[in-house]
């Protein structure tokens, strides 16, 4: 037989054959902590889509705190800490400040709506435990306009 003649009696499969052939000897536990794995992250997804404005805010808000109080040191913050506190917001446009009273960071949130700033005047006015998180200005729900930048100072 020659060369030629034994690759000529290879079966030739597509790519979408050769895959499930693959795809079937994957244990079953595999697939199991795959689709578990997937559902987990799909869960998260769906929860964070489901939120409020002001609960954005408020995990946001808590998530920077956390980040703020790991970084804790009393020297100038460098430009390191600003950037990790800053990447826990997302979901609106914000200015961190940390340079004028480090390690106390202000966080404003700018362009909220009236819903929303009313929401946050309710549900992220403070939060205390280790970082104290305290919403400046804002005490009446007429102090909300059409647009409102709004700010927290995060405390350690």
């Amino acid at each position: 037989m020659s060369i030629a003649s034994s690759f000529e009696d290879t079966p030739h499969f597509s790519l979408g054959e050769t895959l499930t052939m693959r795809l079937r000897h994957v244990p079953r536990v595999a697939w199991l902590i795959a689709l578990a794995a997937v559902a987990f992250v799909g869960a998260q997804q769906i929860a964070l889509a489901l939120q409020t404005p002001a609960q954005t805010i408020r995990n946001e808000l808590q998530a920077a705190a956390a980040e703020t109080r790991s970084r804790l040191n009393f020297q100038l913050p460098t430009v390191e800490d600003q950037k990790a506190i800053a990447q826990h917001f997302h979901a609106y446009p914000v200015t961190v400040e940390t340079a004028r009273l480090w390690p106390q960071v202000k966080v404003t949130f700018h362009g909220l709506d009236r819903n929303a700033c009313l929401e946050a005047q309710r549900v992220a006015r403070r939060m205390e435990g280790l970082v104290v998180i305290d919403l400046q200005g804002y005490r009446l729900p007429s102090d909300c306009m059409e647009r409102n930048d709004m700010s927290w100072w995060i405390m350690p």
